[in-house]
């Protein structure tokens, strides 16, 4: 045997062995509805030997005095309202409580179903035996069944040959409307190529996806061949029916086979004319699902129509039949035989396709350019064939249970899965489509708000997430209830379904309007923090918004999450009451942080200092790159970055309010002009009001408040320029290059520190004349010693050096 046969069937047993359990634990209530249920034949059902000495045994207990008196005082007890147990029952009483475990349960049911099964074996033996000796069921004799059957086959014969009829007359009408959905869609896809042919460049356009007109017009072509095949079946039902009435007249009661034939046939025909609608197997343009090839159409059409008619067939008309003619337990035999028969042909053909089904599923997920359903398709490959097996396991027990309405019970449940899941995928394919596309506002709120649509279009799609997960939540609640495995109807109308509804609902509230007010809210103030419309807001306006922000973030939030405890039920006031008690708790045991805190709000207050200002905040000179409400963020000249908490600063010294000064001090020799200085220090300060890359920075002429000092080798001259805040640095340095240069081509002396050497002196203070000795020819002692006078110049060279650095001004 090959491998993957040996798993089939490894498979198939294991599902039977699951699908045992399942009838274990439905079986018992089964027997009894069906025991408890009335059948003509029961007057001629034979009793088994147990029940035949159960009866003795109670016709014995009833002749016997003492017993008698006995059971009537145990049964006046009762009815005074004691216990079984009070009156000596409790021993009949126990077995009816264990109910054991699952393993003592399926031993049990076991046991009980091979019993009931032979006694059903032996009755419909008896049965068949009444039935071949002239005795049928309900006083019936073989002949009146015979004629009975030859009237229900003629209405049979009847509706099938006009419905076979109607099909054939109706064939050309679907020609002509698969004719043209086909020359429509032919037509848009050469109007499509048209486009991508002559669509500008960045815009494209997909020649093979239809449009949304082709789209309608071809949902509109299937639907109204659908409700044509819907019709055909109403007009065979009606044949039949006039047939069955008029025409044979069947007698009295057992008339009814006539209708349960034509209810079924009806229902049989509807479900076809469903799988018509998704396969359609003659015409290719009428198929539900065009991606499917006509020889698996044809395929999967012509199994399942095979499937739902021997199983609608044999529960509806065969069962009802065989139940009427031969007794209930001959009837019950045939539908356990049918079932299993349907159901083992459709585990053996779903095993046999369920890799080629995937393979196809796995196919039409990577044609499918949405992620989300993308995975779900590649999900049903995956499983596919576990929920087929479980729809035909709970088609057999159903048909079990209650035969007469298993397929009516099927076909509601199915319907309602369909839609269920079909509307929640319509539904989610719509959001999906709202989530990939941007929300545009109009332009009025666009130049209002310019930040609120970017925050909008990050929000939406998240919130388009929450709800395609409720949906889908929804859509399997929705089928737990098709199949009676969930109450959906009933939980929605108790009070635990309605308060939950109702929190759901209060929550979602709660949420969107908080995320509306932070929507609306982060969007003015970060519109006022941008640039947009000329207006460039200020430092101390962009560190109060920012603080703002924050603190307007941790309001909402707080309240938001208050409020939705509440509405979950949760009492939150004992939240409250411990969140005080922590605020408490922490101003004492954290006073420095209280500290940082104060105090920040009061530098934000008197506007001490805001971001992008250049202050001295303890010891720390800088640019301020961050402010919250407990600590600033400095970053000094060199690149370090400095956090200082509040509670540590003592004083704020800030360059950057209101206007700023250049404050310098020259100085000149004693033997220069001092007017002329001056003089010279306005023509610098003309070129730098000249100087384009500055003159916008300077308010107002140089003040010269004049000669502030005589200092010991210079008289110091001090002027002051006033600038914009944050520019006299700026400022500064390029007017003391210019006046450096104004005083050069003055001839102005700017002094610097230097020294004079004596080489000795005599007696009366007179210094002797210094040797000085030329190089290179100008005498011959120095060109006896080059290295000495070498060693001369160059220090004589590092002096002049010395002198250059000691002249030259701090930047």
């Amino acid at each position: 045997m090959r491998p993957h046969g040996a798993r089939r069937y490894v498979t198939i047993g294991l599902l039977l062995v699951g699908l045992w359990t399942m009838l274990c634990a439905v079986v018992p209530s089964a027997v009894a509805a069906t025991a408890s249920a009335p059948h003509a034949a029961a007057a001629t059902t034979s009793l088994t030997a147990e029940e035949r000495e159960s009866y003795k045994a109670m016709a014995d207990m009833l002749s016997n005095d003492t017993t008698r008196k006995r059971m009537v005082e145990q049964l006046r007890a009762m009815a005074d309202g004691k216990s079984p147990a009070d009156v000596g029952l409790s021993g009949a009483a126990h077995p009816e409580n264990d109910k054991g475990s699952l393993p003592n349960q399926i031993a049990t049911t076991t046991e009980r179903l091979a019993s009931q099964i032979g006694d059903q074996l032996v009755q419909a033996g008896q049965a068949i035996n009444d039935l071949l000796h002239g005795r049928g069921a309900a006083s019936m004799t073989f002949s009146d069944w015979r004629g009975l059957m030859s009237g229900v086959i003629l209405v049979m014969i009847v509706t099938q040959v006009v419905f076979w009829v109607l099909r054939l007359l109706a064939a050309p009408f679907y020609r002509r409307v698969n004719d043209w959905v086909n020359r429509q869609m032919i037509e848009d896809r050469r109007q499509r190529e048209q486009q991508a042919a002559t669509a500008p460049e960045g815009e494209e356009v997909d020649p093979g996806a239809p449009s949304a007109a082709v789209i309608g017009k071809r949902i509109l072509a299937v639907g109204g061949s659908f409700l044509v095949d819907i019709l055909l079946v109403g007009i065979a039902v009606g044949v039949g029916s006039g047939t069955g009435l008029f025409g044979i007249g069947l007698p009295g009661e057992h008339g009814m086979f006539v209708p349960e034939y034509l209810s079924a046939f009806g229902m049989i025909e509807l479900i076809k004319a469903v799988l018509r609608l998704i396969f359609a197997t003659r015409y290719d343009h009428l198929r539900l699902f065009p991606m499917m090839t006509t020889e698996t159409a044809r395929y999967w059409n012509r199994w399942l129509a095979r499937l739902v008619g021997l199983s609608g067939y044999g529960l509806l008309v065969a069962i009802p039949i065989i139940s009427n003619l031969t007794g209930s337990a001959m009837g019950i035999l045939a539908s356990l035989v049918i079932m299993i028969g349907v159901y083992i042909y459709a585990v053996h053909v779903i095993v046999r396709n369920r890799t080629v089904l995937r393979d196809q599923f796995n196919a039409m997920a990577d044609d499918i350019s949405i992620n989300f359903f993308s995975t779900l398709m590649r999900a049903l490959a995956r499983t596919w064939h576990i929920f087929a097996i479980l729809y035909f396991t709970v088609l057999l027990v159903v048909s079990q249970v209650e035969p007469t309405h298993a397929l009516p019970f099927m076909a509601t449940a199915t319907l309602q899965t369909l839609i269920a899941v079909g509307g929640g995928l319509l539904i989610s394919a719509v959001l999906t489509a709202l989530m990939s596309r941007r929300v545009r506002l109009p332009e009025g709120a666009r130049r209002a708000l310019p930040l609120l649509e970017t925050r909008l279009n990050a929000y939406v799609p998240k919130a388009l997430h929450v709800i395609r997960t409720l949906l889908s939540i929804l859509v399997v609640l929705m089928v737990l209830d098709a199949w009676h495995a969930f109450n959906l109807s009933a939980w929605l109308t108790s009070s635990e379904g309605a308060r939950m509804v109702s929190t759901l609902i209060d929550v979602s509230l709660v949420l969107f309007i908080a995320m509306m007010a932070w929507t609306l809210i982060a969007s003015v103030i970060e519109h006022r923090l941008s640039d947009s419309n000329g207006h460039q807001a200020s430092a101390r306006e962009k560190t109060l918004l920012s603080l703002f922000r924050n603190a307007i973030m941790i309001v909402i939030v707080s309240l938001t999450l208050l409020v939705v405890l509440s509405q979950l039920g949760i009492n939150i006031t004992p939240i409250l009451t411990s969140v005080g008690v922590l605020g408490l708790a922490v101003s004492f045991g954290a006073q420095t942080l209280v500290k940082d805190i104060i105090t920040g709000i009061f530098i934000q207050l008197e506007n001490a200092l805001n971001t992008g200002d250049v202050v001295d905040v303890a010891g720390i000179n800088g640019t301020v790159e961050r402010v919250t409400i407990r600590s600033v963020a400095i970053r000094a000249t060199n690149g370090a970055y400095h956090v200082i908490p509040f509670s540590s600063v003592d004083k704020v010294t800030n360059y950057m309010r209101g206007f700023a000064r250049h404050v310098g001090e020259y100085g000149i020799a004693y033997r220069e002009d001092i007017d002329n200085a001056i003089a010279e220090l306005q023509k610098a300060f003309e070129k730098l009001n000249d100087d384009d890359s500055v003159s916008s920075f300077i308010i107002g002429n140089m003040e010269v408040p004049g000669v502030i000092e005589l200092a010991d080798s210079a008289v110091i001259i001090r002027i002051m320029i006033t600038t914009l805040p944050g520019k006299q640095w700026a400022v500064g340095r390029l007017f003391n290059k210019l006046v450096k240069n104004q005083f050069d081509e003055a001839g102005i002396e700017m002094p610097y520190p230097h020294q004079t050497l004596y080489f000795g002196e005599d007696r009366n203070g007179n210094a002797p004349a210094a040797n000085v000795r030329l190089v290179n020819g100008r005498s011959e002692d120095v060109a006896e010693k080059p290295e000495v006078d070498a060693h001369a110049d160059a220090h004589a060279a590092d002096d002049d050096d010395n002198d250059r650095e000691r002249r030259r001004e701090p930047e």
